[in-house]
């Protein structure tokens, strides 16, 4: 059975004895904040460079799976 934290209330916020939690508003503001900026993100086009790395990785992991012999230096 999981003891209950006193500084942890039920909507799941910790409230510490110096600092107070945020209100709803300021919750909603940094979440939009959060996904606004992440959103930005993911929509970013991967570099081709990293690209080509995969697609090197993912090549040589396939090869070590049926034996072959890819870890020859190019």
């Amino acid at each position: 059975m999981a003891r209950k934290d006193p500084d942890r209330p039920q909507d799941g916020l910790v409230k510490h004895s110096s600092r107070r939690a945020l209100d709803a508003r300021s919750l909603e503001q940094i979440g939009a904040s959060l996904k606004a900026h992440y959103e930005n993100l993911v929509q970013t086009p991967v570099p081709e460079k990293f690209l080509e790395l995969l697609d090197r990785l993912e090549a040589k992991e396939h090869d070590s799976d049926f034996g072959g012999a890819s870890d020859k230096p190019e």
